[in-house]
């Protein structure tokens, strides 16, 4: 990790403590690195914080401090001050559109919407808008064909694509993801194990305290569902730090609530309890948190510093952008392969059936996604 990231973490620090004290501290600290940035190092920082997935929340503890000591150029300041706002609209768009789903549904007889990830981790930040959000993971509890026909006959909706895993509307001009499964169940063996076990857990869901007529889903039902999600965005490319606050925030709000013998024993069963256990430790030396109640001990600190790394340096993927197919081929192959070490130690799924295989399967029946 870079020195840039490594301040970013101490400035997240800062935004979510709760001891004025050890806020003092950790401004000090960070207004005395800031103040020797130039343009230059400035606009990185810039953009290792949106790269990061803490655009905002970095911003709520860089607009507080001295300016006069930062040499913060104004341009870059206004831009940021902007970003974050637009975030914090971005949210309100969700929450709005969120309500406005489940009260349409409910209308045509669909009683029940919960949403996953970024809506329902929100609630966990101390500033929930500040928590950057994409499009609305929706579950209707096995209604979904039920809620296509309804979007479909939606003005303020509009279809956009399906996968076997969710069909894909906007709504009141936010992405939805109407979900049939939580995993992808047609892909992986892991995802077909853990599949019952969330239909189960998703009963349990209960009301949100700030959405009307929205689930939020219960504590064990999302620790296992997020470090799925985890794993498979990590398996393939680099998880962002967001995926970490995220995760690391869930643990220490939950404690009390999550059924964790359960899920322990689900991670030795499914081989996730080495990434679990991971995620777990490079969230606590992330953020300074303890989050030991949650650990089965399956974790090495040789591979806890080198996921520390990925993460830190963790970098969009630009293959799209190559324009001639076999170039753009081979550069998706050699990041695919360049992930080889994760199935390893972390990824519990198989490296050659279930992603060399199935990768080659896809793009040799859909040419298009080359």
């Amino acid at each position: 990790m870079d020195a840039k990231f490594n301040l970013l973490l101490l400035v997240v620090r800062a935004a979510l403590s709760d001891s004025q004290e050890h806020i003092r501290k950790l401004n000090e600290e960070i207004c005395g690195e800031l103040g020797k940035f130039s343009e230059q190092d400035w606009l990185e920082f810039y953009k290792v914080a949106a790269g990061a997935g803490v655009f905002a929340i970095a911003y709520s503890v860089i607009e507080k401090l001295p300016q006069e000591s930062l040499n913060l150029p104004q341009k870059l300041n206004l831009r940021w001050a902007i970003g974050a706002e637009n975030i914090k609209n971005r949210y309100a768009a969700q929450c709005f559109a969120a309500e406005s789903l489940a009260e349409l549904v409910k209308a045509h007889g669909v009683e029940r919407m919960m949403v996953m990830k970024g809506l329902s981790l929100a609630r966990y930040y101390p500033i929930p808008q500040l928590r950057e959000c994409g499009d609305i993971d929706a579950w209707f509890f096995g209604k979904w064909q039920e809620v296509d026909k309804i979007l479909d006959a939606d003005p303020d909706s509009q279809w956009l694509h399906n996968s076997p895993k969710h069909d894909v509307y906007t709504h009141k001009g936010v992405m939805v993801e109407n979900h049939k499964h939580f995993l992808n169940v047609d892909t992986t063996k892991v995802d077909r194990k853990l599949e019952p076990y969330l239909q189960k857990y998703c009963t349990d869901a209960v009301p949100s305290e700030n959405l009307k007529g929205v689930d939020m889903p219960s504590p064990t039902f999302s620790s296992i569902f997020l470090i799925r999600h985890m794993i498979s965005h990590f398996r393939v490319e680099a998880i962002m730090l967001r995926h970490i606050l995220d995760w690391g925030l869930f643990l220490k709000a939950e404690k009390d609530n999550i059924d964790i013998k359960l899920v322990h024993s689900l991670m030795k069963e499914t081989g996730m309890g080495p990434a679990f256990d991971i995620f777990t430790a490079v969230a606590e030396d992330f953020f300074d948190i303890d989050l030991g109640y949650a650990r089965l001990g399956l974790a090495d600190r040789e591979i806890i510093e080198k996921v520390k790394d990925c993460i830190g340096i963790a970098k969009k993927n630009d293959e799209y952008k190559i324009r001639n197919p076999f170039k753009r081929f081979a550069a998706k192959t050699k990041r695919l392969f360049s992930n080889r070490w994760k199935y390893q130690y972390i990824v519990p799924d198989n490296f050659w059936t279930e992603v060399v295989w199935k990768s080659m399967l896809a793009h040799t029946l859909h040419p298009d996604l080359i």
